[in-house]
């Protein structure tokens, strides 16, 4: 994560993030694996029985949680997810309405977020970074908005525009300018936040993304609002 801060506004300065974007990786959108599982595969490294248990919060929701709905909702649904997975793209778009009109909503259920970078591992981090730097009142907005324009997203890099997309992408969060975005880029809170996302995701042995805990449980089958629905008490 640290070496990723090092080099992560450079890259984007000279929108070489498009490298990843030759028609081999555009095909499997940045070269993550696509499961015929419905899921997208990192695969982070494991840990040890002594490592997991130094971990808080890996079924729970912690307190730096990022949290939609009521805090006293009988159901809680942990959602992993990265901005550059096309399934991800596809349950924020498809899945997360249902749920978040049908019990989010009426104060049956609420989700948490925790991010899970997918490749281009650059793409997936500034879109974090952007939507942590919008604050909790509109962190949800940012990564609604990425999660249902992805092609666009995709289509931008792949043209050498990866600039001009983040500003657009920071101009949700009230990002204003060049120079606002890369200091956000930059934001040390953030990183901390998403490593300690990822650390909690290896505890509970996350490979690939959406991953969903429901009450405690890691969702084990299709992860649809109806399979999701049926899963509640």
């Amino acid at each position: 994560m640290i070496m990723m801060k090092q080099f992560l506004t450079a890259v984007l300065l000279a929108s070489a993030v498009s490298f990843a974007f030759s028609a081999n990786a555009q095909d499997s959108h940045a070269g993550h694996d696509h499961g015929a599982d419905g899921h997208s595969h990192a695969k982070p490294p494991s840990m040890s029985p002594e490592e997991i248990a130094k971990v808080s919060h890996i079924y729970s929701q912690s307190p730096e949680d990022h949290v939609v709905g009521q805090a006293d909702a009988p159901n809680t649904l942990i959602v992993y997810a990265s901005v550059t997975c096309p399934h991800c793209g596809d349950w924020f778009t498809n899945d997360y309405p249902i749920l978040q009109k049908e019990l989010i909503e009426k104060g049956k259920m609420k989700m948490v977020f925790r991010e899970f970078p997918t490749g281009p591992v650059e793409v997936s981090m500034a879109g974090f970074q952007l939507a942590n730097c919008a604050g909790a009142d509109k962190y949800f907005d940012v990564l609604q908005f990425q999660m249902e324009n992805q092609e666009d997203t995709f289509a931008a890099l792949k043209e050498g525009k990866a600039i001009e997309r983040f500003l657009e992408i920071a101009a949700i969060a009230d990002i204003k300018g060049q120079e606002a975005m890369f200091t956000c880029f930059d934001n040390e809170d953030g990183f901390e936040r998403v490593e300690q996302s990822m650390t909690r995701a290896r505890a509970a042995n996350l490979t690939g993304v959406p991953a969903l805990i429901l009450n405690g449980d890691v969702v084990e089958g299709p992860s649809d609002a109806a399979s999701i629905k049926a899963l509640l008490p």
